[in-house]
């Protein structure tokens, strides 16, 4: 389904948010804007992911991998950090890593055996391979989709395991069109998280148009105010946006 081409804010809610409970703030935010007299169109990208791979590998990360290994958060980090020189080094040894820590204790025999078939361990670093290669392509088509609507602001939000998914995003829709301000908001930006994602996006975003910002706090209570930049014309070349809880 296009995306109508009549909005002044697009909010998204990335992969690997809860496919049965919408997002609450992206709802109050919208509204929020829209007393504003802005319009905004609300993108459930969760759902449009889990379409495109199968609700079984979605639940792979959001039910079967444990939360330590930051499944989620690697299945995206080839779309957000394609130009790492270390990529293919970094992903051998996190994935032996996974491995590894994903196999049972089992005696020499139990072994032998097992490695006559296909382990748990195997299926699960099968299936991280095929949410990897889904993801770059599920970003651009993402990033087209949320620009289909005419949005000069685009924000994400982000808890859990939906921050490399929506630095990914975010990167992308400047690399196609640097002129849209793009935020980044939601418990992963809180302390030292947010300051790091701030500078994340910084660095990649590499034209002289560098007009992001991440929230923390109270979104409600300062989201207004950035988005109304687009009827006042101003912009700013970066900032971290707080409110008092």
């Amino acid at each position: 389904m296009k995306q109508s081409a009549d909005a002044d804010v697009c909010l998204v809610s990335m992969p690997y948010a809860s496919l049965s409970r919408p997002s609450m703030a992206l709802g109050l935010l919208k509204a929020i804007l829209e007393e504003g007299g802005m319009r905004a169109a609300v993108v459930h990208a969760n759902l449009l992911f889990a379409e495109a791979i199968g609700l079984r590998r979605y639940e792979v990360i959001t039910e079967g991998s444990p939360i330590v290994f930051l499944s989620g958060e690697w299945t995206f980090a080839g779309a957000a950090f394609a130009d790492d020189p270390r990529r293919e080094e970094k992903d051998a040894e996190y994935l032996r890593q996974v491995h590894e820590a994903s196999e049972p204790a089992q005696s020499r025999s139990e072994r032998t055996q097992r490695a006559r078939g296909r382990s748990a361990a195997d299926a699960l670093i099968s299936d991280l391979w095929a949410l990897r290669a889904a993801a770059t392509q599920f970003v651009d088509d993402v990033a087209r989709r949320v620009l289909a609507t005419g949005a000069r602001v685009v924000g994400c939000t982000s808890t859990f395991e939906q921050h490399v998914a929506s630095l990914a995003l975010l990167r992308r829709i400047h690399e196609l069109d640097p002129d849209v301000i793009t935020m980044l908001g939601g418990a992963n930006c809180e302390t030292v998280m947010g300051g790091g994602s701030f500078r994340v996006l910084c660095s990649a975003q590499r034209t002289g148009k560098k007009w992001m910002a991440a929230a923390r706090g109270r979104a409600r209570g300062v989201f207004r105010v950035p988005c109304s930049m687009i009827w006042t014309g101003c912009r700013h070349r970066g900032s971290m946006i707080t409110s008092k809880r």
